[in-house]
């Protein structure tokens, strides 16, 4: 794998915000295992299937 990954919870305060996205968003973080000059990436982002 050429990342590694970590979640940040964001509160939102904003009552406009909330109502439509909940108290909080999360924030998805990739951080490159190996620094590269070149080169490129994929992410494909699928729906939970209910495994947490």
């Amino acid at each position: 794998m050429a990342f590694t990954a970590s979640a940040e919870t964001i509160p939102l305060p904003d009552l406009a915000f909330t109502r439509v996205w909940g108290p909080a968003i999360h924030r998805l973080i990739l951080t490159a295992r190996r620094s590269a000059t070149e080169g490129e990436h994929m992410l494909t982002v699928r729906p939970n299937s209910g495994r947490v």
